[in-house]
């Protein structure tokens, strides 16, 4: 029946006929099978296309790279663009990028995302990028494309880094796009979107993002230079139009995965659209427990079946909340976890240990704290991570002056987060093993996270270390991990293994 969503969906990412502009989204190892959208090439297509670029999305996690040479070989692409974070993608998009200037020596490589954005001229520097996109590329990538239309010199484009006679040339900063309703859509007919829809509870299920950067100030975030605090955002009606081919593909229950969700009288908006839409929805990340924290917006999430949310908590020790400039109290966050349970609404929190200035008896405060949520409503799920000091943020450079030696070079920052040693923890380890503890306890089988489907490998470790797991967790032993250590050095070896 025809309806008000009709589109026509891509079959593939197949290579089309004609094309100006290749975007990508590199690879990289996940424990999980689900596939989120490729959202920096979404985004950049739209802008893109509506300036009347031909534009493919290549995505190295599930396309042909037949496909891309296909396309570089027949067409003349005016250049190949990537959006990359910091860690292990940095690897992927470099050999990427390699395997293109061997395809087509001519051929533009620009990176854009937080990470060339922190670093350009690090990132410039590599003999496979002749350009760094610095700041939101949406308005940028257009300005570049003209110019390299036309044979102009990009030296007159807002917000470039590239090299000129082998050394890094920066252009004026691009100011940032404050109106995200018009500026910023998500080419979703540029891709196969079943691809990345998966099945939950019987639901077809997918991830979005809905708003852009975050107005707080945690010394954790990278969030605070490339965004500089201000955070943009669509609203109901943009977020009804962005989601057309969603709902035309049959998905049921869509995933926010936004780093902040914005006012409360904004989340009451969403979930009365998704409503109205005969759609469940999630929260996956972006709420906190000292702005969504009211009787009336939980009730408002139980009326429009919102199956859970997701509060960034860090730490279980008030002191390193300060000290990381969190501007919550341990008070808030149990609050949050009597709320949710309250309405019978789902509840992830996410935490770190290994924070510069962190003891080892402030992270068992974290495990006690998780414990401690927990006796409201065990099916609360809880992430741990280990600190990583990302470039750009304020705890970076305070580990740098600790003597932390940072990665000098772009194929290091690949190695970043899985692979390096931290020289300002007391025991890297005693960390780790509280992370990977608490995964195997309270994270990878919890009914709140929505992409069960682990791959066979990871499933096996699991089974194996839970049971030390459960173990450590109830007698705060952390010390000498020598199974997670075992396991991290298999991992490392079976890699690629996995990756392919």
């Amino acid at each position: 029946m025809k309806g008000k969503y009709d589109i026509m969906l891509p079959k593939g990412n197949s290579c089309p006929s004609k094309v100006d502009i290749i975007l990508i989204q590199p690879n990289i190892v996940s424990p999980y099978k689900i596939v989120n959208l490729p959202y920096g090439p979404l985004f950049l297509a739209s802008s893109l296309r509506r300036a009347g670029y031909r534009v493919l999305i290549f995505d190295d996690r599930l396309d042909d790279r037949k496909d891309l040479v296909k396309a570089l070989r027949e067409n003349r692409i005016l250049f190949v663009g990537f959006t990359i974070f910091t860690g292990p993608i940095i690897l992927d998009a470099i050999e990427l990028s390699r395997f293109i200037k061997q395809a087509s020596p001519d051929t533009k490589i620009v990176w854009g995302g937080p990470h060339p954005d922190i670093l350009p001229e690090q990132t410039v520097i590599n003999p496979n990028i002749d350009i760094v996109c610095r700041g939101e590329g949406e308005i940028t990538s257009v300005e570049l494309a003209d110019a390299l239309k036309d044979s102009r010199d990009i030296s007159s484009v807002k917000g470039l880094t590239f090299k000129r006679n082998g050394k890094p040339v920066h252009t004026e900063d691009r100011p940032i796009i404050r109106d995200w309703d018009k500026e910023v859509s998500m080419a979703l007919d540029l891709i196969n979107l079943k691809r990345y829809i998966f099945d939950s509870g019987g639901l077809k299920t997918i991830h979005i993002i809905t708003s852009k950067g975050c107005p707080f100030r945690c010394s954790f975030c990278w969030n605070l230079l490339c965004t500089k605090r201000i955070y943009r955002a669509w609203g109901p009606k943009k977020i009804e139009r962005e989601i057309q081919p969603l709902v035309k593909a049959g998905v049921k229950r869509i995933v926010i995965d936004d780093a902040f969700m914005g006012p409360e009288k904004r989340i009451v908006k969403i979930g009365e659209l998704f409503k109205d839409l005969g759609l469940v929805w999630a929260i996956e990340d972006g709420f906190r427990v000292d702005v969504h924290k009211t009787d009336s917006l939980f009730q408002s999430l139980k009326d429009t079946e919102c199956h859970h949310v997701a509060f960034g908590a860090e730490s279980g020790s008030q002191r390193i909340l300060d000290l990381i400039h969190k501007d919550i109290t341990l008070e808030q966050i149990l609050d949050s976890a009597r709320l949710s349970t309250e309405y019978g609404i789902g509840a992830k929190y996410s935490w770190m240990v290994g924070i510069p200035g962190e003891t080892k008896a402030d992270a068992i405060k974290t495990v006690r704290l998780i414990d401690a949520i927990n006796k409201i409503n065990p099916k609360i799920a809880h992430a741990v991570s280990l600190f990583a000091p990302y470039p750009g943020s304020e705890l970076f450079n305070r580990v740098v002056q600790m003597g932390w030696k940072s990665p000098q070079r772009l194929e290091d920052w690949g190695r970043f987060r899985e692979e390096m040693e931290y020289n300002y923890l007391d025991n890297m380890w005693f960390y780790k093993a509280i992370m990977y503890s608490n995964f195997l306890l309270h994270g990878s089988d919890s009914e709140y996270i929505l992409w069960k489907q682990t791959k066979s490998i990871y499933s096996l470790f699991m089974r194996i270390f839970r049971p030390t797991a459960a173990a450590r967790w109830k007698h705060r032993f952390f010390s000498f991990p020598f199974e997670y250590i075992f396991a991290e050095k298999v991992r490392g070896a079976l890699k690629e293994r996995i990756e392919k």
